[in-house]
């Protein structure tokens, strides 16, 4: 609703504009006085042919390229045809309202007219990239001014608790944590994944959450963005195999604990990688995570990760089978898990 308040404030200031222009070069430079509902008449042509422009425009830049085509295709046309749609405008349709913005006593001069037509259809169109720069700068503005008031205040509700949940006493204990908490990126895509991703921890600890595969792996996705964009491309080798089966609700976080283990145990860099699979097969889910690294980190091994995982599966339709092995180089976990 507030984008549409945006676009039609922007319409109105450039329609506005195209008025008083029409206006004022009647007032200062017409060798004759032209009636005020003729200035409104030739106005309201030159408005609706932006908003037409500036419509074509905004598909186009903001389509897929399917739809690009289709919407290219359609503007091209309109372009074409422009001195026939404006010769009849001017010579059949207004005369009908008793608006004639031609002398039929002087012949017709086709070449001149048909060369204001163009430089009125170039100018619209410049009026309409215009507007789509600055729709597109305002709408980030207040884009990324909304996604910073969120950021802060998924932040500051973090910081209270990332010392009592498990998950985040590990997230935060390394540098990608830091990164979560303290970083101020420019880039809005890395700003949404931010507040995506710790808007979604904060719930991590509720037993009874539950999501669908499609949501589970769109946050898994997330966290994969934030830990290549954290640690460098190629930090993590993600690959999927997905039949797309059937699959019951997953416990909310399932897909990230793997890649926190890892976290966990490993140094992660380019260099050294961290390969996560997941397999989806006949409704069956396994996770493989094996971190390659040239030290492992010597950490007191308490064992809540996993009891905190068992947990949350007891509030699913799985079987879940772990296997983890770990030496001074590697650190595998494997995770099956099978319908009841």
């Amino acid at each position: 609703m507030k984008n549409a308040r945006i676009k039609i404030l922007l319409h109105l200031i450039i329609a506005a504009f195209i008025f008083l222009w029409n206006y004022f070069l009647n007032y200062f430079y017409a060798q004759e006085d032209i009636p005020l509902n003729h200035i409104v008449a030739i106005s309201a042509v030159y408005i609706f042919f932006y908003l037409t422009i500036s419509f074509f425009l905004e598909v186009i830049y903001n389509q897929v390229n399917s739809i690009r085509v289709i919407y290219c295709f359609c503007y091209l046309v309109v372009g074409w045809n422009i001195t026939w749609v404006i010769d009849n405008i001017i010579y059949k349709i207004l005369p009908y309202f008793d608006i004639e913005l031609f002398d039929d006593t002087i012949p017709r001069n086709d070449s001149l007219f048909h060369y204001r037509i163009w430089d009125a259809f170039i100018s619209l169109n410049v009026l309409a990239v215009i507007y789509i720069v600055i729709q597109q700068y305002v709408l980030y503005y207040l884009k990324n001014k909304k996604l910073q008031k969120e950021l802060a205040i998924n932040r500051e509700r973090v910081v209270d608790m990332k010392y009592t949940s498990h998950f985040m006493k590990n997230i935060f204990a390394e540098s990608f944590g830091e990164m979560l908490l303290n970083d101020e990126p420019k880039n809005t895509r890395t700003i949404m994944d931010i507040v995506e991703f710790l808007g979604y921890i904060l719930e991590l600890e509720d037993f009874g959450k539950r999501d669908t595969w499609s949501y589970s792996l769109d946050k898994l996705q997330c966290f994969i963005r934030l830990l290549l964009k954290h640690y460098g491309e190629g930090a993590i080798n993600f690959k999927i195999i997905n039949d797309d089966s059937d699959v019951s609700l997953l416990p909310r976080g399932l897909l990230l604990f793997p890649l926190e283990n890892c976290l966990k145990h490993a140094y992660i860099s380019p260099d050294f990688p961290v390969n996560y699979n997941l397999v989806l097969d006949n409704s069956v889910i396994e996770i493989t995570c094996t971190s390659s690294t040239h030290q492992f980190k010597s950490k007191e091994k308490s064992g809540k990760g996993f009891l905190f995982l068992n947990e949350k599966i007891k509030y699913s339709d799985y079987l879940p089978v772990i296997v983890k092995k770990s030496n001074t180089k590697s650190f595998t976990l494997n995770m099956k898990l099978i319908p009841n």
